[in-house]
């Protein structure tokens, strides 16, 4: 940043007018002589002057005995972030400039009355940003000292408003994550009898939705809370989760369906075909070696029972299994759908309420 700032000090001696105009430049010896501005950013962490064979600074005495000053320095600051909304957070960078001991009676800092801020268009990778500047008149900042005592310094605020660019995430997690949603959906339409291909299609689907997480997470600033990315991506994971859990639950239920038709047909095999051939003694003593006839003791009525209650249960589970599942082929869908639609907008309400708010500061 290129700061410049300017005073008037009486106590200086006329200037008179040069070839330069109405000015003096004022050499690096005279310059230590001067009374200076104690300027003072709080939250730079580091300011660097940089130096090639002289430092960057210039200093001028006008006729009117102001002295304007001209540096050019590195900053690098420290703004807390709130990452809540990441990633279509709008942040805003607070830089406050104050005299470090003097009081605001005794150095008042106001901005200058034509183009007090400028600044040249550039491009940063993951963020769009704009300047504005605090009121015309100084702020006072109160600061409390470990003695409870308290202290006033003049400031005046600069605000540098950063609004994140979302295309990169939108391409790298947030599309590819909704097809891989609508794929673990496509899975509840493939019959139960293909178990191999649909088992292979809802494990694969997750697991490289898990790679996708953990590879974008690279992206992701890492903070205590949760940010709005880590909801989707558990929403989606859960999704994908769901699916292989009733695929799984297609595949038992396939297979006790299968094991109860084939019991079923070899019963019936031998009550008939065999029946053709065999006589009645024969087909009675078969049937107690396999189980079918009524153990000794046993009252047949009660075993009769507790086969119907069986079967009745497993009727009851089978029915509401097919209706669960028929179920969720539309619930599924509308799940998701119904969560993009208050996710993004309360996200892009939220964030188009923060852009608004920064671009609303006291001008």
């Amino acid at each position: 940043m290129y700061l410049r700032y300017s005073w008037e000090d009486f106590r200086l001696t006329h200037i008179k007018r040069n070839a330069l105009g109405g000015y003096v430049e004022i050499a690096s010896t005279v310059k230590n002589m001067l009374w200076l501005p104690d300027l003072y950013i709080p939250n730079a962490a580091t300011v660097i002057n940089p130096v090639i064979f002289v430092p960057s600074t210039s200093f001028r005495i006008y006729e009117n005995h102001t002295i304007f000053a001209n540096q050019y320095l590195v900053l690098e600051l420290s703004c807390p972030f709130n990452y809540a909304l990441f990633p279509m957070d709008v942040q805003i960078c607070d830089i406050a400039l104050q005299s470090f001991g003097s009081s605001p009676c005794e150095t008042n800092m106001t901005w200058a009355e034509h183009l007090p801020l400028t600044y040249s268009t550039s491009t940063l990778s993951q963020f769009s940003y704009h300047l504005h500047r605090s009121n015309d008149g100084a702020e006072k900042g109160v600061f409390h000292t470990s003695s409870k005592s308290v202290y006033e310094r003049s400031q005046i605020h600069m605000y540098v408003v950063l609004t994140r660019k979302i295309m990169f995430y939108m391409m790298q997690i947030y599309i590819p994550s909704m097809l891989f949603v609508v794929v673990s959906w496509i899975s509840f339409l493939i019959p139960a009898e293909m178990a191999q291909g649909r088992m292979l299609l809802t494990i694969t689907t997750m697991l490289t939705m898990v790679s996708l997480f953990a590879a974008g997470s690279e992206y992701v600033p890492k903070a205590s809370y949760v940010k709005a990315i880590d909801v989707w991506m558990c929403l989606c994971t859960f999704l994908s989760f769901f699916a292989v859990v009733d695929c799984l639950a297609d595949v038992r239920l396939e297979s006790m369906l299968s094991g109860e038709s084939r019991r079923k047909a070899t019963d019936t095999f031998v009550l008939t075909g065999q029946a053709r051939r065999q006589t009645v003694v024969e087909i009675f003593m078969k049937y107690a070696r396999a189980g079918g006839a009524p153990a000794q003791g046993e009252d047949p009525g009660e075993r009769d029972e507790q086969i119907a209650s069986a079967n009745t249960l497993t009727e009851m589970l089978v029915k509401w299994f097919f209706k669960a599942h028929r179920a969720s082929v539309i619930v599924y869908p509308v799940v998701f759908i119904l969560f993009n639609i208050v996710y993004w907008v309360v996200c892009l309400g939220t964030l188009e309420e923060l852009d608004l708010g920064a671009r609303g500061v006291p001008v």
